[in-house]
């Protein structure tokens, strides 16, 4: 039996209202009014929500990044504000499972997930920008696990650590690990950055082309639209195909698909097919920003975001008489509950007590293989 909708609202809710710290909420706010010139008024969620204290931001620190700050008090130009800040802290180093959602401020569904991304952005800076002043939160350095891992025995979160891209959080410069980037103290190397981010999305890119022939087929059977000969990025950067695959999955999903070719009423199409996949239960972790397909700013995670989608869609409606596209997703975090009487022993442990991190979800595979305990 389907999980009620308004039950997992309900859920998500608890879990969003659970990850909220006010201690980080108020380093949070300090910082920005520093750099942005901003004070601020009212809540943080209505002092952030056109996206334009955040754009303020990402200029003080890098002039000109964001060429043009919406003024115009319209949703789809406050949230492309907002998008133009999540661009910034990916380009600053904050990797895809820290980031927040638009939603997740623009419609306040997870304050806490906002305020953890930009203290982790504090911390990336620290890394990228180690002259920048203010500072927030503790310098951070990106470590990616590429290679096949040396044999040895397997353990609970080994595989984990071997397949994910993880963050470790310490006070100090960042290391040179081997084929990563090296930044010297005093030093901001955001060019090198940029590169560097470029070529390892290339090349991720080129590695997942058997799972994106997959989403393609997926993608084509369900809305009737194959690609044909198109790129990625012009077959599905209108909006238009994503919604006809929301509709023919629970029709009426997208009430009003956009066919004019502006960019807004594009952006706005993703932003339907977005808010659909959330229904779906896709956590927040897997979700794909809107630029990373409308601007192809990171296809490799657009084209995981759809793999992970068509698993919640067995989830969430198994009578979807459809093509099936890898395995069935299920997120509960049964457990999760804070631990008492333990003792930090590394400046990470402490950190991870602060601010609560987005766990792997369970894809389902992990789950039938322990169904029988």
């Amino acid at each position: 039996m389907a999980t009620p909708s308004y039950g997992l609202d309900a859920e998500l809710a608890a879990k969003a209202a659970a990850k909220f710290d006010p201690v980080i909420e108020k380093e949070v706010c300090e910082w920005l009014e520093k750099v942005s010139g901003v004070p601020k008024e009212g809540t943080t969620a209505e002092w952030l929500h056109s996206g334009k204290v955040l754009c303020m931001t990402a200029n003080a620190i890098r002039p000109g990044f964001v060429k043009k700050i919406n003024t115009m008090k319209a949703p789809f130009k406050e949230r492309e504000n907002i998008s133009y800040f999540q661009n910034f802290m990916r380009e600053s180093g904050v990797t895809e499972i820290s980031m927040f959602g638009t939603d997740d401020l623009y419609d306040e569904k997870n304050m806490g997930s906002v305020l953890v991304a930009i203290y982790g952005l504090g911390g990336c800076l620290q890394t990228s920008m180690p002259n920048f002043e203010p500072k927030l939160g503790v310098a951070v350095t990106s470590h990616v696990h590429d290679g096949k891992r040396a044999a040895g025995p397997a353990t609970q979160t080994g595989g984990l650590k071997g397949a994910m891209e993880v963050q470790s959080l310490y006070a100090g410069k960042r290391e040179v690990a081997a084929g990563g980037i090296g930044v010297k103290e005093g030093v901001a190397d955001c060019a090198g950055l940029d590169s560097d981010i470029a070529a390892k999305r290339a090349a991720e890119l080129a590695a997942l082309k058997p799972l994106e022939d997959d989403i393609t087929g997926w993608i084509g059977t369900i809305s009737g639209d194959p690609r044909g000969g198109q790129s990625l990025n012009d077959w599905l950067k209108s909006g238009q195909v994503l919604c006809s695959v929301a509709n023919k999955i629970k029709p009426g999903a997208v009430p009003n698909v956009n066919t004019m070719s502006t960019a807004f009423k594009e952006r706005e199409n993703i932003n339907y097919f977005q808010t659909f996949m959330r229904e779906c239960g896709l956590p927040e972790s897997s979700m794909f920003g809107t630029d990373d397909l409308y601007e192809e700013k990171d296809l490799p995670t657009f084209i995981k975001s759809i793999n992970a989608f068509a698993g919640a869609v067995q989830t969430k409606h198994p009578n979807f008489g459809g093509p099936k596209l890898g395995a069935a997703m299920s997120h509960a975090m049964a457990g999760d509950v804070k631990r008492e009487g333990l003792t930090a022993t590394s400046q990470q442990e402490s950190m991870q007590r602060a601010m609560q991190v987005e766990r792997p979800k369970d894809t389902g595979i992990a789950a039938g293989a322990n169904a029988g305990k």
